[in-house]
């Protein structure tokens, strides 16, 4: 699955990864945020965290990777 909708990218690939960000934010490598900032964007509540498959975070993180950029830089 490299797009969620058809085969080039759409608003909706960004939208995922930047949204993305508050349930599994990307490693620290790539995406220097304090130890605090990460820490509440990690606590999930089971049912979100039972609902965030690979699958999407590798779509994420291919979004980034190929069109956003990364490392990010703040």
């Amino acid at each position: 699955m490299d797009f969620l909708v058809g085969d080039r990218l759409s608003a909706a690939d960004l939208y995922w990864a930047c949204f993305s960000q508050l349930v599994g934010p990307l490693p620290k490598v790539v995406n220097p945020i304090p130890d605090y900032v990460a820490a509440f964007y990690s606590a999930l509540p089971e049912v979100v965290a039972a609902a965030l498959d690979p699958i999407l975070l590798a779509h994420r993180d291919r979004i980034y990777e190929r069109h956003i950029g990364l490392p990010l830089d703040y």
